[in-house]
């Protein structure tokens, strides 16, 4: 064990002591460990290092999770079950914070582990694609009183793919190193048949027709944490870009992440397959928990969603190798360039599938369409 992650965990504890700290989950921007404890009445715990080089100012995420979780506590004790996530509870430190900053500047934070759950990489059956779809269209409800001023925006820019496209042809235009010819020629082909559309959602909301509303910002698959008793889905965890957006967003990159069977990061590229059964059961699942909260133009922009959202991660991983990695995390050179000749792929799949998308959303929104 790390002296340096001792001490770290040390900070938030009284009267317990630490047993052991280990690595928890893959995330690609911060560093998540596990802290086991000794003695009596001992609860776990989560340790995370927040990259502040992605996130500029972390104490705004500390703000967002508790005024969310406040908010959820509200509404648990008022008795409305049904739109009640867990979420993990800050731990504060000896001196009263919800964070503590080391000798280097690290910005670090605690929170409860939920225990008897568990999370998945990648689907098993259609149940718990409906579990996954419910709980992200519950959590979008149960946040529907929150005004979305009432949030910081912890992350400037995210999800907005105009953006991204904007950086990608600049990086260009300033002599990036292209990768090997016919990966290069795979993304910049799928980079130009989605450029058109890259505005998509942006302009849509620009001209009144989406509004933005509290979200999650990150609600891929494994961040969905499942009852080892119910196998229902009772969490929603990494709450870093928990901010005012578009719920198109979150839906577009919940379909992604969960409708893939090949995985995030499959070895090869013939391993993408979007699971078309996985998206009805995710939206259904959705409409459900969201209880008609959804407009008519809401309903309207979903199949843009689900398109856009993969194809705007293909951009990020693909400018971040021209980049020279600087975003994503990497094991090895080329790393980002596979994601997103994944992403590509997955997009290319939804784009092939558009009718019977189309087909899916009009079939689950004929009832669940709130009046404008």
């Amino acid at each position: 064990m790390s002296p340096c992650l001792l001490n770290i965990a040390n900070e938030f504890l009284s009267a317990q002591s630490v047993a052991t700290v280990h690595a928890l989950g893959s995330g690609l921007i911060n560093d998540t460990y596990l802290v086991h404890c000794a003695g009596v009445g001992a609860r776990d715990f989560v340790l995370q290092r927040v990259n502040s080089s992605v996130f500029a100012a972390p104490q705004l995420i500390i703000d967002n999770i508790q005024k969310v979780s406040t908010h959820l506590a509200q509404q648990h004790h008022s008795g409305d079950e049904t739109k009640t996530l867990i979420l993990p509870t800050l731990y504060q430190t000896h001196a009263g914070n919800y964070f503590f900053v080391d000798a280097d500047g690290g910005f670090w934070r605690a929170m409860s582990y939920i225990p008897h759950t568990y999370s998945i990489k990648v689907l098993s059956n259609v149940t718990q694609a409906e579990a996954v779809g419910f709980a992200l269209g519950a959590f979008h409800h149960a946040l529907l009183s929150i005004a979305p001023n009432d949030l910081h925006v912890t992350l400037p820019g995210f999800h907005i793919t105009p953006r991204y496209l904007a950086q990608y042809d600049d990086i260009l235009a300033h002599g990036a190193t292209l990768p090997p010819l016919q990966e290069w020629y795979d993304c910049h082909a799928a980079v130009a048949q989605g450029r058109s559309g890259a505005g998509v959602l942006e302009n849509a909301k620009f001209s009144g027709q989406l509004t933005e509303r509290p979200i999650h910002g990150d609600p891929k698959l494994d961040n969905f944490l499942f009852d080892r008793t119910t196998q229902g889905v009772v969490s929603l965890i990494d709450l870093d870009t928990l901010q005012p957006g578009l719920i198109h967003y979150d839906i577009g990159d919940c379909i992604r992440s969960c409708c893939n069977t090949g995985g995030e990061s499959p070895s090869g590229i013939d391993a993408v397959d979007f699971n078309l059964d996985y998206c009805r059961g995710i939206l259904q699942g959705y409409f459900s928990g969201a209880q008609n909260t959804l407009t008519a133009k809401d309903i309207e922009y979903l199949y843009a969603a689900i398109r856009l959202i993969p194809w705007e991660l293909g951009l990020r991983f693909l400018t971040d190798h021209l980049a020279g990695d600087r975003y994503f995390k990497v094991a090895t050179r080329g790393q980002n360039l596979h994601r997103a000749r994944v992403q590509f792929r997955l997009y290319a799949e939804i784009v092939r599938h558009r009718t019977y998308l189309l087909q899916i959303i009009a079939s689950l929104a004929h009832t669940s369409v709130k009046a404008i």
